[in-house]
Formats: structure tokens, sequence, C-alpha cells
């Protein structure tokens, strides 16, 4: 199976959700960070993949200590815009996040792999 492979800006600042301003207030970032993952999915010809290990790698704009929950958190609406342009939902997704080396304004790396998606079925004793 293809790997597929988008690299996004650094989230907007507001889209953390310890920034702590009001829900309406990061309305237009919300839109251009699902526009820029629709056009991400579209510009790299990325097909429906229902169920994908997607492999998140951040590198901030600088080194300031940033948790990676909240990173991943800023990227939800980027993922929602991949998702619609796939044709699909999230919710098949599995994720490893990772933190790379700062690097000058920021990126975000998604690599899609279709083939590592490990299915457990079962619960938890």
């Amino acid at each position: 199976m293809k790997d597929y492979l988008i690299r996004l800006g650094w989230p907007a600042r507001c889209l953390h959700p310890n920034s702590r301003i009001d829900r309406r207030s990061a309305t237009q970032a919300r839109q251009k960070a699902r526009a820029e993952g629709w056009a991400g999915a579209k510009r790299h010809g990325l097909p429906a993949l229902p169920e994908a290990n997607v492999e998140v790698t951040f590198y901030p704009p600088d080194k300031r200590r940033r948790d990676v929950d909240g990173m991943f958190s800023s990227i939800k609406s980027h993922l929602d815009g991949i998702a619609k342009a796939m044709g699909v939902d999230d919710a098949g997704w599995t994720f490893t996040l990772r933190r790379g080396d700062p690097v000058k304004g920021g990126a975000v790396l998604l690599h899609f792999q279709n083939d590592a998606v490990i299915q457990v079925r079962g619960g938890v004793s």
C-alpha cells in the first residue's frame, strides 16, 4: 500500500485548547485550518482511507515547551478537512504522535499508512 505525506503549517495559537479564548473568536482560524487540510489532501491525491495509521510529527516554530496532546488538539480542524476531502469519517484512524526539532515557522507532517492498521477486538479486563 502506498504511503501519503501531507505537510501543514503550524496551527494558529487560538486553536490550542489552552489558549482560553472564546470559541467564536477562533471560527475563522478553524475554517482556514479545515481548508488547509482539505487542500493538502487534494493536492497529494489521498484516496479514501476509512482506516489508517497516521503518524503525526510536530515541528514547533521555537524551543518553547509544548504538550503533545495540546498540539494534537490544535490540528483537529486540519484533520476534519482532510477527512472531508477523502470522503471518510476519521473515527477509523489511529495516531502516533511525535515531536521533532524546531523549524522556522513551524510545521506538522502527517504520514498516512493504510497497511499499518491493527484491528483489536474485545475488551479490557
